[in-house]
């Protein structure tokens, strides 16, 4: 496109919005499941688009990335016996333990996070978040000893803790709740990603083992320390509070429409009380969202630390310890996150447009249980890694649904914050449980992993039933809107189910 057209095309979009305030029907609280954007709306989404959506794609690719990397460094240079785990000195029990601390920080500074985060400028807490676990992942390349790897995991988690429902809170000051899921997935996607470029990454660093008087595992968590102090410092100048706060990337017009469209689905609370957080601690909605949350990131999060360690299982097993080489192991786990991606971005998207949430997870948790039992009881290498491809296809949707269905649920800054913030961190006791007690913290269910794969389809079984519960008792409250405006507890918007 010509710079002419260009200019043409900016100054049509511009004129949308002079003197263009939302149609009230359009923005009517009971038809919102109905909604169908209008052309002002597009063109918003579109800026909103390629501002927000690539700062919260970098950092949550860190995130992956960092918390992950363990994983690989187990793997990292085996032939040589220099992982992490040779070289520091540790059993995979204690692995396991380091693992899961990462999860006790980061639940346990969750709620808290989430809670500051909506008395402070969103991109500013965010950027902050950033800074402080790169820092600490760069750290990494001290750990000697087991108490250096245990504090410095705990450090980790209470370091990145309220990243995950911040960024899904900072979307809410920008869309509709029934565009958020969709959003949420685009970000998502960069964590399938991250083991991708991970993969290749580490890979490559294997090459430099020894560099410098380092071991390699070492340099990967150098690079992508620095990386991601470098992404947060950005984020800190990217990341405006609000629509009417974005400096050049909106017109005056466009600010006022975008404040102006919003107003009906959110409003601005008051400072939040304890009152505030106890009201979402004893909605049982909360709960069973928490329950639909957590079986994907116990899958997802076994996956994403153990498939290597799966992956070198299966190699021993099928071509013995000749064949067993770290630099395969990387590329192997390659493919698995790219199904993830697919499954993500494809389904979240059906889901905005068709405005539909129960149907997508039960459907991908059953396809993910599948891929599971296929992991575990395929029989040949060729079947458990079709099993692989699978579960990672049934897991990309998930978790951008759950936590999007959850923000789509609650009305108000404070409440969705402390919503997902409960919901994120009853889910990162999933997490707690599946790199402690499961995989590697279950040296007795090596090299079939029958327990630990059991576990997380038992879990899944959870996920779908919390899943078709929500779905019910949604359609039975949007029939109380119907029939006399409100809910019982007084909410007016109907429910995405």
């Amino acid at each position: 496109m010509s710079g002419n057209d260009e200019k043409r095309t900016e100054e049509t979009e511009e004129a949308l919005f002079h003197n263009r305030k939302p149609d009230e029907k359009t923005y009517d609280p009971n038809v919102v499941i109905n909604h169908v954007q209008t052309p002002e709306e597009k063109v918003l989404l579109k800026i909103f688009d390629r501002n927000i959506i690539p700062a919260l794609w970098l950092m949550y690719l860190v995130s992956s990335a960092d918390r992950a990397n363990v994983g690989l460094a187990l793997t990292m240079n085996v032939e040589a016996h220099h992982g992490l785990a040779a070289t520091v000195g540790i059993n995979s029990v204690q692995v396991s333990l380091g693992i899961a601390l990462f999860y006790v920080g980061y639940t346990i500074f969750e709620i808290p996070s989430n809670l500051i985060i909506t008395r402070l400028k969103p991109g500013v807490w965010l950027a902050r978040i950033c800074i402080t676990w790169g820092i600490i992942t760069a750290l990494y390349a001290v750990i000697n000893n087991l108490a250096s790897f245990l504090i410095l995991r705990m450090l980790l988690g209470i370091a990145e803790a309220g990243l995950w429902p911040g960024m899904a809170y900072y979307l809410t000051k920008w869309y509709r709740k029934s565009e958020i899921p969709g959003r949420i997935a685009l970000y998502y996607f960069a964590s399938p990603f991250s083991g991708i470029v991970t993969g290749f990454i580490s890979a490559g660093v294997q090459l430099i083992d020894g560099a410098g008087d380092l071991y390699a595992w070492k340099w990967l968590f150098i690079i992508f320390g620095i990386a991601t102090v470098l992404i947060g410092i950005l984020v800190l100048f990217w990341l405006p509070p609000n629509p009417a706060e974005s400096g050049r990337w909106l017109t005056p017009e466009q600010k006022e429409f975008a404040t102006q469209r919003l107003l009906l689905e959110t409003h601005e609370d008051p400072l939040w009380t304890i009152h505030d957080l106890l009201r979402q601690f004893t909605d049982y909605k909360v709960y069973l969202f928490s329950v639909l949350y957590l079986a994907p990131i116990m899958v997802s999060t076994s996956l994403q630390y153990y498939l290597p360690t799966i992956l070198k299982e299966l190699l021993l097993t099928t071509y013995g310890p000749s064949k067993v080489n770290g630099i395969i192991i990387s590329l192997l786990a390659i493919p698995p996150n790219v199904m993830v991606i697919v499954g993500a971005v494809l389904i979240t998207l059906l889901s905005d447009k068709y405005k539909q949430r129960a149907l997508g997870i039960i459907v991908f948790q059953i396809l993910a249980i599948l891929g599971l039992v296929l992991l575990t009881f395929g029989g040949s290498l060729g079947a458990r890694y079709a099993g692989a491809l699978i579960t990672g296809l049934g897991l990309g949707p998930l978790i951008p649904l759950s936590i999007g269905w959850t923000t789509n649920s609650k009305d108000g800054s404070v409440n969705i914050a402390a919503a997902t913030a409960i919901v994120s961190s009853i889910g990162q006791i999933g997490a707690i449980i599946s790199t402690y007690a499961l995989y590697a913290g279950w040296p007795s269910d090596a090299p079939q992993f029958i327990g630990s794969n059991m576990v997380n389809v038992g879990l899944s079984g959870m996920g779908i039933i919390a899943a078709i519960l929500l779905k019910l008792d949604f359609i039975r409250l949007n029939k109380q809107i119907d029939e006399r405006g409100e809910t019982d507890d007084g909410r007016k918007i109907k429910y995405l189910h």
